[in-house]
């Protein structure tokens, strides 16, 4: 599942597959930012960005990736173009590659519903630095929920919580050229995922309260298809190139979803914890014994 808040400005990052259930355990922390951490998406060479409050930090993760990490390892920090100003908190970002470029590319939303893309160069000592190339508000600007990419179209999906959803096609530099904006009727979309079949590949959406999935036209944005989970979808996980999605199912757990059939496969339950809490006091007056 994709990471959700966390309500420490450290990262726990970097597990090992080492505990005696055969769980992960944690190896080391990653300190830098300086509140809430939002959203963190990571690339499968090891750069991991994570943003928060302060906006978007990059860390170098490369020369760990699949190793033991050494006691007194410390991530390394990539250049990044700039922290949150008044954009406010990044809310969700996602890293990004054309087929027909070699460096990676990381999209990023924030709570005031911009839009920046920051592009990967070589800078001073040939060390990886990032570029901003594109920033933009939405329409209907309010905090950004969601952001996919498909790398066979170079088509980014974007939306937000004023319930629209916006498609671009990404330039050669990382640019972004409108393709359509449609608003959805009471649908606050928190997850967004391409088909992975068809000439233009639809748009699908994931509603956060209805627990609806849509299915958007790829080229206008009109509603193909709606799907109705059941359910209220905290967040989402999809993998649609195998056939199926996750969904937080706050009432339940884990939800395996096929995506053939849109049935429910099977239920992870997470088990509900609760202890006895104190909820308000009064003094109380004993006389003869008796209570008053």
């Amino acid at each position: 599942m994709s990471p959700q808040v966390t309500t420490s400005p450290e990262l726990s990052a970097v597990v090992s597959k080492n505990s005696k259930n055969s769980g992960y355990m944690l190896q080391t922390q990653l300190k830098g930012h300086t509140g809430l951490v939002l959203c963190m998406s990571v690339t499968e060479d090891g750069k991991l960005a994570s943003g928060g409050v302060d906006g978007v930090r990059i860390w170098d993760m490369r020369s760990v990736v699949g190793k033991h990490i050494p006691p007194a390892w410390k991530a390394s920090q990539f250049f990044r173009p700039c922290g949150a100003g008044e954009r406010g908190p990044t809310t969700a970002l996602a890293w990004i590659r054309r087929e027909d470029e070699p460096e990676d590319g990381l999209v990023y939303g924030t709570a005031s519903g911009m839009i920046a893309c920051w592009r990967e160069v070589s800078g001073s000592n040939r060390m990886t630095a990032y570029k901003e190339s594109y920033s933009a508000r939405l329409a209907n600007p309010s905090e950004i929920t969601a952001i996919a990419f498909d790398s066979a179209s170079n088509r980014l999906a974007v939306s937000n919580r004023n319930l629209v959803v916006s498609l671009f096609r990404v330039g050669p530099k990382l640019d972004l050229y409108p393709i359509f904006t449609v608003v959805l009727k009471d649908h606050v979309p928190k997850a967004l995922a391409f088909s992975q079949s068809g000439e233009v590949r639809a748009v699908y959406t994931f509603g956060l309260y209805d627990g609806v999935i849509y299915t958007l036209n790829g080229k206008d944005g009109k509603v193909e298809d709606q799907q109705q989970t059941g359910c209220r979808i905290g967040n989402i996980s999809a993998n649609l190139r195998r056939g199926v999605f996750c969904l937080d199912d706050p009432a339940q757990g884990v939800a395996l979803y096929r995506y053939s059939s849109w049935d429910r496969v099977r239920t992870y339950a997470v088990a509900i914890e609760k202890s006895m809490r104190p909820r308000q006091i009064s003094f109380i007056h004993q006389e003869n014994g008796l209570l008053n």
